[in-house]
């Protein structure tokens, strides 16, 4: 699952970038993530 971890770490690093450019325009930034899949899990 190291992918996935990489992968959701990058969205939200972006997600907080843009959250604080965007401050104080009125739009909202929202991060959704979603979870790893069973299939993922059972790969451990």
């Amino acid at each position: 699952m190291p992918g996935y971890a990489a992968s959701k770490a990058g969205v939200h690093a972006y997600s907080e970038a843009l959250r604080a450019q965007l401050d104080g325009t009125g739009v909202d930034v929202v991060e959704l993530v979603p979870r790893p899949s069973p299939r993922q899990a059972r790969r451990r």
